[in-house]
């Protein structure tokens, strides 16, 4: 796990479950490049968007919790 600070937020993930949802693909296609050793550019970009996703999830968590 990437953010395992992230963990207690579970409960009001639900708000957001397009975005959780759209987090998991991301994660999983990028794990599919990994493990084929795919192209290094797209991985790479792939990786960028996953940080962008985190980031984001991250700050409506945070936020929504302190709400």
């Amino acid at each position: 796990m990437r953010r395992p600070h992230l963990r207690p937020y579970a409960l009001i993930a639900h708000r957001r479950m397009e975005d959780v949802e759209n987090y998991g693909d991301a994660i999983r296609f990028r794990e599919n490049l990994l493990a084929e050793a795919g192209d290094q550019t797209r991985l790479e970009e792939c990786e960028r968007f996953c940080v962008e996703l985190e980031d984001e999830l991250q700050s409506y968590l945070v936020a929504s919790h302190g709400a």
